[in-house]
C-alpha cells in the first residue's frame, strides 16, 4: 500500500468526461452496480483499472471492487463528480439512475452515517487500495477534522467509535503511513480517557505498534512538547507585545507631534488675526480723532454763523 498522497486531483473538463463511455462499477459481496463515467474514473485515479477485477459475465464495462462496501463505493462516486462525500448514506431508490440492480445481500457495511470516524477511515483505505490520491487528501482532513473536534472523547459510545476507527486504520494501512502517525499521537492524547475500556486493551494486544509502553511514552513527548510549545508562544507573545507597545508608543508620539503643529499653526493664525484685528482697532482710532477734530471746527463756527445770522436779517429789514 502506499505511505501518502501526492496531494494533487487530476481535473478534466464537463464537456470532455460527459462525452465518455459509462462504466459500471460493483463490490464483492453484492450485487449492485453504480454507473460513473470512464473518462472521469480515469481522471480520478492513478491506476483506476490495475486492481480490479473485470466481470466477463455477458456483461461489458462493469469492474468490481474488491474489499470494500457499496456504500463506500457511492461515496467514491459523488466525490468524483463533486470533490466531496458524505458521512451519512440513504438507501438508494431502485429508480436511482445510478443504480441498475439491487440485491437483498448484506455487504456488511456500517458506514451509514452511524459511525462517521468509520466512514472517513472507509474512505482513506479506500483511496489507498485504489490509487485516488484527492479521495485520501479529502478523507485525510475530514478524519482529523472531526478527532480535532471530539478532542478527548468522554461520552462510552464514542470512545468506542474511536477505537473501531483506530483499529481499522492500523489493520489496513501501511505502518509508515502519516495518518497512523497521526493516530498514534491522538492516541496518546486520549490515553487516560481509553485505557480503561475493554475494546482498547484488546486492540493494544492485536497491534505491537499501539503497545502502552510506545503511547504512554508518546504522551510524555506531547506533554514536553506541548509545554515547549507553550513556553515559545509565551516568548513570542512578550516579544511581540513589547514590539506592539514599542510601536503603538511611537504611532501615539507622532500623531501627538502632529497635534502640537496643528496647535501651533492655529496659534500663529490666531497671533495673525489679532495683528490684524490691532491695526483695524488704530485705523477706526484715528478715523474718530479726525472726526472729533471735524465736530471741534464745526462747533467753533457755530457763534460766527449766528452772527452772519443776523447780519443778513438786518439788511434783508431795510
Amino acid at each position: 500500500m502506499a505511505s501518502g498522497f501526492l496531494l494533487i486531483q487530476s481535473e478534466i473538463p464537463y464537456s470532455e468526461f460527459l462525452s465518455s463511455d459509462i462504466v459500471e462499477l460493483g463490490t464483492k459481496n453484492s450485487e449492485r452496480t453504480f454507473k460513473i463515467h470512464k473518462a472521469l474514473l480515469e481522471a480520478k485515479s492513478n491506476e483506476p483499472y490495475g486492481r480490479l477485477e473485470y466481470i466477463k459475465e455477458g456483461k461489458e464495462n462493469i469492474y468490481q471492487f474488491h474489499d470494500t462496501s457499496d456504500n463506500t463505493l457511492l461515496r467514491f462516486i459523488e466525490w468524483a463528480y463533486r470533490g466531496d462525500y458524505p458521512e451519512k448514506m440513504d438507501e438508494p431508490s431502485l429508480a436511482s439512475a445510478n443504480v441498475t440492480k439491487v440485491s437483498s445481500s448484506d455487504d456488511g457495511d456500517t458506514t451509514t452515517g452511524k459511525d462517521p470516524l468509520s466512514c472517513h477511515m472507509e474512505m482513506y483505505i479506500f483511496a489507498h487500495v485504489y490509487g485516488v490520491p484527492g479521495l485520501g487528501a479529502k478523507a485525510y482532513e475530514r478524519l482529523t477534522d472531526r478527532l480535532k473536534t471530539i478532542d478527548k472523547p468522554q461520552d462510552g459510545k464514542v470512545k468506542l467509535q474511536v477505537i473501531s476507527m483506530i483499529g481499522l486504520g492500523f489493520r489496513n494501512l501501511y505502518e509508515h503511513d502519516k495518518l497512523l502517525g497521526w493516530l498514534g499521537n491522538y492516541a496518546s492524547f486520549c490515553l487516560s480517557e481509553l485505557r480503561t475500556v475493554p475494546e482498547f486493551q484488546k486492540l493494544l494486544e492485536e497491534v505491537p505498534s499501539l503497545s502502552l509502553a510506545n503511547l504512554q511514552d508518546s504522551a510524555a513527548n506531547l506533554q514536553q512538547d506541548s509545554a515547549a510549545n507553550l513556553q515559545d508562544s509565551a516568548a513570542n507573545l512578550q516579544q511581540d507585545s513589547a514590539a506592539n507597545l514599542q510601536q503603538d508608543s511611537a504611532a501615539v508620539l507622532q500623531d501627538s507631534a502632529a497635534v502640537l503643529q496643528d496647535s501651533a499653526a492655529v496659534l500663529q493664525d490666531s497671533a495673525a488675526v489679532l495683528q490684524d484685528s490691532a491695526a483695524i482697532l488704530q485705523d477706526s482710532a484715528a478715523v474718530l480723532y479726525f472726526s472729533a477734530g471735524v465736530l471741534q471746527d464745526l462747533a467753533n463756527l457755530q457763534p460766527w454763523l449766528l452772527k452772519l445770522k443776523s447780519g443778513l436779517q438786518a439788511l434783508a429789514s431795510y
